[in-house]
Parts: C-alpha cells; structure tokens; sequence
C-alpha cells in the first residue's frame, strides 16, 4: 500500500538528535582523515590525470529526455543525489523529477513515493554490505581484541588505513553510489576537488565502520543470529541519513548536485 504523503514528511526528531549529539565526533574523525591525506601524498603527474566529469553536464543536463525505461532512468538520476546528499527528503525527490517528460499530476505522487522507497532500499543495502564486510575489515584493522579494548575515538582510527588503501573499497561498501560516482578518477590525485571528495567518502567509512561495530556487538550480547532491528543499531540510521549534511561535511564546501563527479558513461548497474 502507498504511504501517504504526510508520511514521507515525518521525521524521527529522537534519531536527529542523537546523530546531532555525534557531530563533534565526525569532525575530530575528519579532521583526522584530512592530516593523514596531507601526510600521504598520492603520486600522480598531475599531467597524466583524466579529466572529471560533472553531473550537470552526465546526468543533469539530460533530465528532460525520455529513456527505454522510466523507473531506471529516475533512479540513475537519484543515484546522483544519494551521493551527494545520503537520504532524500521530500524537497529532494520533487527536484530530482522536475523536468522529467514523464511526469504529470496523476503520477507525480506514485513517483515520489517510489523514490522515497528506493532511497531507503540504497540505505538499507549499504549498511548490510558495510555489516558483511566488517569481518574482513576488522581482521585487517587489528583484529576483534583491538577492536573491543579500543575507546570510540581509538575505533575510529583502527580502520582507517584499510579504508585509505585503494578506491576498490568505497566501490565495494557504496555499490550504489559507485555507479554513478567516478571513484577512480576521485582518487587518482590530491586535486582540491578530488581531495573533499575523498575526505566525505573516508570519513563516511569510518564512521560507517564504527557505528556498524557498536551495533554488532550490541547484538551479540543478546546472542541472537539476525540482522539488527533499528533500535539495535542506535545511531547507524541517522547516521547514514544526515552524515553528508553534517556541519563537518558542509566545511568541505562539497557544491550542489550539479558538481558531483561522475562517470561519463554508464555503468552496468546505472
């Protein structure tokens, strides 16, 4: 049954509050990731790098053209503001489908609605694909006994030498994001562009990586074998949905939608 439109404009002001609690942590841990970037210079000729593509001009400047199928090409749009922003709010969906040759007054609602349950679903699978590779991460980062003795702040430092490696784990843990995102090229060089980029993303991660380990082990001492129900996973929601609105966040001066890097072409999954 489709949710009213008074639903998708209801917040959890408990869950907002609690990430808002949280957001002197995500500054310490970006600040963190920035002087660790500027002791790790990446070595690329400058030269030598491929150009970056925009969404204004990939995905943005196109909106208005009709596509083989409708429901794809709305959702490779939104992709675009889920990497940007995280979650959709209601102002969001309304921008994502304005110009959209299909729109008109007897569907709009039905695609609203569908963008609000698609953007949940990009969130719900990013946390269970952080949650399968937490094994590995963890394995990587110290193991479970450093991960267990470790203070939050200590935590958030364990993973991120793993997570700076390579772009083959932003592509891994953010499979939605990393259709339309130009990953590699975000992190073929310490452009100013490419640099915020990497930050958000880093940053993302750790505190991702984190908050998916307090969750587990809030679990664990119920010894109960299933995925965690919301009230279980404390802040991992809110986190995801207001991560890239934060105060520290909006400091890297990301730029609008429209400046969102991405792929000139299309992946197999956009």
């Amino acid at each position: 049954m489709l949710k009213k439109k008074s639903d998708l404009n209801t917040s959890n002001t408990n869950e907002n509050r609690i990430f808002l609690d949280k957001h002197q942590t995500s500054a310490a841990a970006l600040q963190a990731i920035q002087q660790e970037q500027e002791e790790n210079t990446i070595t690329c000729a400058e030269q030598e790098l491929l150009p970056l593509n925009f969404a204004r001009d990939t995905h943005l400047k196109t909106r208005n053209l009709s596509g083989r199928h409708s429901d794809d090409e709305i959702k490779r749009l939104a992709t675009v503001y889920v990497a940007r922003w995280g979650s959709l709010t209601n102002a969001l969906i309304k921008e994502c489908l304005k110009e959209r040759p299909e729109m008109n007054t007897s569907n709009r609602n039905e695609n609203t609605v569908f963008l609000a349950k698609y953007h949940v679903n990009v969130q719900n699978q990013t946390l269970s694909y952080m949650r399968t590779n937490m094994r590995t991460l963890v394995q990587l980062s110290g193991g479970v006994p450093a991960w267990t003795a470790a203070t939050p702040y200590r935590r958030r430092k364990l993973p991120r030498p793993a997570i700076r490696q390579s772009s083959h784990d932003h592509k891994l843990m953010l499979r939605h994001e990393s259709t339309v995102l130009d990953i590699e090229n975000i992190f073929s060089s310490k452009e100013s562009v490419r640099e915020r980029w990497q930050t958000m993303l880093k940053t993302f991660l750790v505190e991702l990586a984190h908050e998916t380990w307090v969750a587990h082990t809030r679990l664990a001492r119920t010894r109960a074998e299933r995925e965690p129900t919301p009230a279980e996973q404390g802040s991992l929601y809110p986190l995801y949905k207001n991560f890239k609105r934060s105060p520290a966040i909006r400091s890297l001066d990301m730029g609008s939608v429209e400046q969102v890097p991405t792929r000139s072409g299309r992946s197999e999954d956009s």
